[in-house]
């Protein structure tokens, strides 16, 4: 089960449980994703939860989202954020962005 929960004004948290337990979890504020995590790692949840996030963003109006890649991943094959389309801004730096396209989709 998803959920969708808002902790002031402009911070927001997506989660994926499964029963009681937390899997995987999303902190963000307007277009930028501050945390990212999967609580048990390489069973999908996080892929999920973000392919999720990703349509979410897009029915909400946005154009593009960002972060930084502080992932065990950085920069190398089979990252996550790559996998779903982001790319580094610059050369040498953490930061991605990922360009979200006007196609229609159901919003969920």
């Amino acid at each position: 089960m998803i959920s969708i929960s808002q902790h002031g004004d402009e911070l927001f948290c997506m989660e994926w449980k499964e029963g009681e337990h937390v899997v995987s979890k999303i902190v963000f504020a307007r277009n930028t994703i501050l945390s990212f995590i999967s609580f048990i790692p390489h069973r999908g949840y996080g892929s999920r939860l973000l392919s999720y996030f990703i349509e979410y963003m897009k029915c909400q109006g946005k154009k593009y989202i960002e972060l930084d890649d502080m992932s065990c991943r950085y920069r190398k094959e089979h990252n996550i954020y790559r996998k779903f389309g982001f790319e580094y801004i610059s050369n040498g730096g953490p930061e991605m962005i990922l360009e979200l396209t006007s196609s229609f989709v159901p919003c969920p």
